[in-house]
């Protein structure tokens, strides 16, 4: 793999998020924060028939949990909640393509950790 062209993708993503502040009309919404370096994604998720539609999300935090949170926030439309809330660092390396260095995991796993609050959520209500 060539790791310029990887890194110019992740900073792509962070630059330039998908969903990023779309409007949408949500039935859950989540937040989730990242106490140690104070990284913070808010995720709104349009959910039809056990599966997310549509999403929405706002943040700020360093690139790879921008960049992260841009992939999955696309990755996951049209995927089941039981899908979903099986992802995992596994599901977010795979999105990057390459393996998250440990220093970097929560980083790399906070929108996901948003989208599945969210999901925990809807499903209780």
């Amino acid at each position: 793999m060539n790791t310029s062209i990887y890194q110019a993708d992740i900073i792509d993503q962070a630059k330039n998020p998908l969903n990023f502040n779309k409007k949408i009309v949500c039935d859950i919404n989540s937040q989730h924060k990242n106490a140690s370096c104070g990284d913070e994604i808010y995720v709104e998720l349009k959910i039809d028939k056990q599966k997310v539609v549509d999403i929405s999300w706002k943040g700020q935090g360093c690139t790879i949990s921008m960049a992260a949170m841009s992939m999955l926030s696309e990755y996951i439309k049209n995927k089941s909640l039981a899908e979903i809330k099986n992802y995992n660092l596994k599901t977010i390396n795979f999105l990057f393509d390459h393996e998250i260095n440990f220093g970097r995991i929560k980083c790399a796993t906070l929108g996901l950790q948003s989208i599945q609050k969210a999901i925990k959520k809807y499903e209780q209500k």
